[in-house]
């Protein structure tokens, strides 16, 4: 029961996801000493079968374990962002980013990952941490006004005093959602990086010797 209780937590992104991790680093490590086996197996008289595992095996070994720990920062960044943009105070800051993040999930099933489509979306995966940072930034400059002018303009003197209040308290914690947001996206696009190198394994021909 408590095994099980491990494994439920140990799953969840809001931690990052570890049992995931795990999971990724031990099947790179399998792979690093089964694969040169398998294909010595397979030739024992061609020596460059061997070769071609060992090149498999270190392949995986190093794209899971990087795929793993950067799936592992992006599930913590991503955690992060939502957490740090509940505690803006601003509840138009706070549904606008609950909007991108379901907006970004949207557009990475519709448009598929870096290992099917790796260079058609270079593009949005380089610019996507700047329009984060950027959209910090802006939003917590932008509060210092908007937020006072807000308040003043419905609730009069209290309210100005509360904008006051929420347009400081954003100028610190909006550009870092974007900070967290942009480490969530680059890590999420080296995860995937490191995944798409696992067609390397279906890449590597046997070298047959020519009969004459």
């Amino acid at each position: 029961m408590l095994l099980q209780f491990y494994k439920i937590i140990g799953s969840l992104d809001v931690v990052g996801n570890p049992t995931q991790v795990v999971s990724s680093v031990v099947k790179g490590a399998r792979d690093f000493v089964v694969m040169p086996l398998r294909e010595f197996m397979r030739s024992p008289q061609n020596p460059s079968r061997l070769g071609i595992g060992v090149a498999k095996g270190t392949l995986s070994l190093f794209s899971h374990f990087f795929s793993g720990i950067f799936g592992l920062i992006s599930n913590l960044s991503e955690s992060a962002g939502s957490g740090v943009a509940a505690l803006s105070l601003d509840e138009y800051f706070k549904r606008w980013h609950a909007q991108q993040v379901a907006r970004h999930v949207q557009h990475r099933n519709q448009t598929g990952k870096f290992q099917s489509h790796g260079l058609q979306i270079i593009g949005y995966a380089a610019a996507r941490p700047v329009q984060d940072i950027l959209a910090g930034v802006l939003f917590g400059l932008s509060g210092i006004i908007v937020e006072p002018y807000e308040g003043a303009r419905t609730k009069g003197a209290p309210g100005f005093a509360k904008g006051i209040g929420v347009g400081t308290v954003g100028l610190v914690t909006k550009p870092l959602v974007g900070i967290c947001d942009a480490f969530a996206h680059i890590s999420e696009t080296i995860n995937d990086a490191a995944r798409s190198v696992i067609f390397f394994d279906k890449k590597f021909k046997p070298v047959t010797r020519r009969r004459y």
